[in-house]
């Protein structure tokens, strides 16, 4: 049996293209289409499956998080594919190295075996790709207000310039595996697991998802109009060779905090008023 998981609101609600192709491949078997809400225990639902049951995952990267949160560091043991179907695939962009074409199938069951592990507020989150502080989450924030509007295509570019032009600078504390390390006008200070965020943001060209460590990004010190310049370098990776604005820094386990309360985003959700988070890699629990 191949189970098709399908989140009627990835892709701004705009899915059945992709609902249909993932049937259509799996046609010629028995195949079942369920909606990840109708499943109140995620980890059951794999635990329970019978050998040669594969799993289809049809999302994006908010799909995906979701899913390896309700998982709690539980990796099934069958086949778990992730399929292209959202608005945002920094997951899958840092997996094939470029930018990749709708429709396009990985299986993941290797890469949610070693996820960083963050605490905010008393409370434990997994994350794939990033937990950024600062610039980007309010970036994200915004993202949700415009949704929750009705607002379906969200340009990330266009909204984090018209962040920038409003955002406050924080001066942030950062320890890496206990080394602390102080910078001021602080604009990101983000925990990197893959290379990238913000649908395409080549942040951190240095990260390998298959390392134990974390790459931990801040953008520091730049004045609104110089940040306006640096952005668009982002997508390509350039932005580092601005040495004096940026640091990259590899860790197994990070604090970061800030002076003032400021958004957090993880994989695109987002916590609002945060202060202080800490992260750790470490390895989950595969079944046998």
């Amino acid at each position: 049996m191949v189970y098709i998981l399908y989140n009627p609101l990835s892709n701004a609600g705009d899915n059945d293209k992709q609902v249909a192709k993932a049937m259509e491949k799996y046609s010629a078997g028995p195949n079942k289409l369920v909606t990840v809400t109708e499943i109140k225990d995620k980890r059951a639902f794999f635990e329970n499956q019978l050998p040669g049951d594969e799993t289809v995952l049809l999302g994006g990267d908010g799909t995906l998080n979701r899913l390896v949160n309700d998982l709690d560091g539980y990796v099934p043991k069958n086949k778990l594919w992730l399929y292209k179907a959202g608005t945002g695939n920094d997951f899958m962009n840092d997996i094939f190295g470029h930018k990749v074409p709708d429709e396009t199938f990985v299986q993941i069951n290797k890469y949610i075996e070693e996820l960083p592990r963050v605490t905010i507020n008393d409370k434990t989150y997994r994350f794939l790709n990033n937990c950024s502080f600062g610039w980007d989450g309010k970036v994200c924030a915004i993202g949700e207000e415009l949704k929750a509007k009705g607002k379906s295509k969200i340009n990330y570019l266009t909204l984090a310039v018209r962040v920038v032009l409003g955002y406050k600078t924080n001066n942030a504390r950062v320890w890496v595996d206990g080394v602390e390390y102080k910078y001021k006008n602080v604009w990101i200070a983000t925990s990197m697991n893959g290379r990238y965020f913000g649908g395409g943001m080549k942040v951190a060209p240095m990260q390998e998802r298959d390392s134990d460590l974390m790459t931990v990004v801040v953008l520091h010190n730049l004045s609104r109009w110089k940040i306006l310049t640096i952005l668009p370098k982002v997508f390509d990776g350039s932005h580092v060779k601005y040495k004096q604005y940026f640091v990259a820094i590899k860790g197994k386990e990070v604090e970061v905090e800030y002076d003032m309360p400021q958004d957090v985003q993880i994989d695109g959700e987002v916590i609002r008023g945060v202060t202080r988070y800490s992260a750790v890699k470490e390895t989950a629990k595969v079944t046998e």
